[in-house]
């Protein structure tokens, strides 16, 4: 029997109901759009942006056309009703680990971000964490275990003279990490380091001139439970040793010279002349601070890019330490028993300061001025009271220090890539650094205590020893270095 034809009555109410449905929502679309049209016409009126305000009675306004949509161009994503397009854009940075890992020798590198991140506020500081790196009395490195003097420093690529009058190495607490870019250790020899290049390199890189302006400052403070507030011995000395500068106070005297005669007054008149202040006073420790910035601009001018830049820090520390210890002999003949009481205290003031200018000439033509100073001064007391001994007495040694090392760099850089000589790149410098140190007046004298009264005299046997020190190294430094990329196809 051949199917109906006619529908079933359950697809006659579905068609009805289907068509109902498209009835309702084409009316209820249609009465959205002429409520958004009177709502535009609303706003048009308001604002009064050159739509008709009202019709007059009796007339028909025909409703703004809507401006045609802006289709995307070909290729692109089709935004979909209510979303907002987003654009993100982002670029390479070639950090510390990427240089170490394409280096062609063991290196170690450390970046400004580094610093940032570990807030070391000096270079030692900021060694101690590399591998195979040992801190030596918070001022020297040793490389793998070799000491100091297999190691070398150098300063944007060139050799630094040294303050320490017994060290060929430059100690590393004159460089605070405020003015330092980069810090590389090299372990193995390139062909780029110098020829007396031993068990390792210390390299140290200046910060770079930014490209746009940058300005910073800091300050900070800092208690040490050891020493700040607490009351200790002190010895006076000018009235600027807080500026870390000695003012010449503890100049040698010229009636010194006096002293190559022989005669027992011209002796006499030169010991009347020095500084016989021996007393000590006792002083609180101030509260440890810091304070750095830093300042850098560059310009586009019509002879080329030119760049400043500006740091400096200024840093005062205290540091006090106290020992106890016990000596004795193991030769039952001549028995030796002493009990040591050692109090150390060092004040310790950092001034450095770097000054650098940049100039673009031209496309891969650089040319860099830097100036760069660093003072370090440290201001100690050794205070030993030692009980016992051959002759079981009670002796007190002291040692007063005054030491100022300073260290002056400035060096002139350029960099160059000579299209004409296939792509020829040459680098160049030169440099001259002067390291000083002065130790005026360093003092060690002897007090006997009597035991029954606790009362101190001043000992004249190998006692009041004073010596003066001073130390000036200049040194000059000229690199030249060429570079010529090895073309064999025009592939490789």
């Amino acid at each position: 029997m051949p199917a109906s034809t006619h529908p079933s009555p359950f697809h006659r109410v579905t068609a009805a109901s289907l068509l109902a449905a498209c009835c309702l929502l084409r009316a209820s679309t249609s009465a959205n759009a002429a409520e958004a049209v009177a709502q535009a016409a609303v706003t048009a009126d308001q604002s009064g942006e050159g739509q008709p305000r009202a019709s007059a009675p009796g007339t028909k306004s025909a409703a703004p056309e809507p401006a045609p949509a802006k289709s995307p161009a070909k290729g692109e994503p089709q935004p979909g009703p209510g979303v907002e397009e987003i654009t993100v854009g982002g670029s390479s940075v070639t950090d510390a680990v990427d240089q170490a890992r394409f280096s062609e020798s063991v290196v170690d590198v450390l970046s400004a971000k580094d610093f940032a991140v570990t807030g070391d506020s000096g270079v030692v500081d900021a060694l101690a964490r590399v591998t195979g790196i040992t801190t030596v009395g918070d001022k020297y490195v040793y490389v793998r275990g070799l000491g100091e003097r297999y190691s070398s420093t150098l300063f944007n690529g060139a050799l630094l003279p040294s303050p320490d009058p017994v060290r060929r190495v430059v100690p590393l607490d004159l460089f605070p990490s405020t003015v330092m870019q980069q810090l590389s250790v090299q372990k193995t020899w390139a062909p780029y380091l110098p020829a007396d290049f031993a068990g390792g390199s210390v390299q140290l890189g200046t910060r770079e001139v930014p490209s746009k302006r940058e300005a910073r400052l800091s300050f900070s403070s800092a208690y040490n439970t050891n020493a700040t507030g607490n009351t200790q011995d002190w010895y006076k000395g000018s009235g600027s040793d807080w500026t870390g500068y000695d003012g010449g106070y503890r100049d040698l005297p010229r009636a010194i010279d006096l002293l190559a005669s022989g005669l027992a007054e011209d002796r006499k008149a030169a010991g009347l002349a020095l500084n016989r202040s021996f007393d000590l006073e006792r002083k609180a420790a101030d509260p440890d601070f810091k304070l750095k910035g830093s300042w850098g601009d560059q310009w586009t001018t019509r002879a080329g890019d030119v760049g400043l830049m500006f740091g400096g820090q200024a840093d005062n520390s205290w540091k006090h330490v106290r020992e106890k210890r016990a000596v004795s002999s193991s030769d039952p003949y001549d028995p030796i028993f002493e009990d040591i009481d050692e109090d150390r205290t060092t004040n310790s003031i950092l001034y450095s300061g770097l000054a650098a200018a940049e100039w673009k000439p031209r496309e891969a033509q650089v040319l860099k001025a830097t100036l760069f100073y660093t003072h370090n001064t440290d201001k100690r007391l050794l205070n030993e009271k030692v009980v016992g001994g051959d002759n079981d007495e009670s002796l007190r040694y002291l040692r007063s220090e005054w030491e100022e090392q300073a260290l002056v760099t400035s060096q002139l850089k350029g960099t160059h890539t000579i299209s004409q000589l296939h792509d020829l790149g040459l680098d160049w410098g030169l440099t001259y650094s002067q390291a000083t140190r002065d130790a005026p007046d360093s003092r060690f004298y002897m007090y006997e205590i009597f035991p029954d009264t606790g009362r101190e005299v001043f000992s004249n046997d190998v006692s009041n020893e004073r010596t003066w020190e001073s130390l000036t190294d200049n040194a000059w430094d000229a690199f030249l270095q060429a570079q010529e990329p090895l073309k064999i196809s025009d592939d490789i």
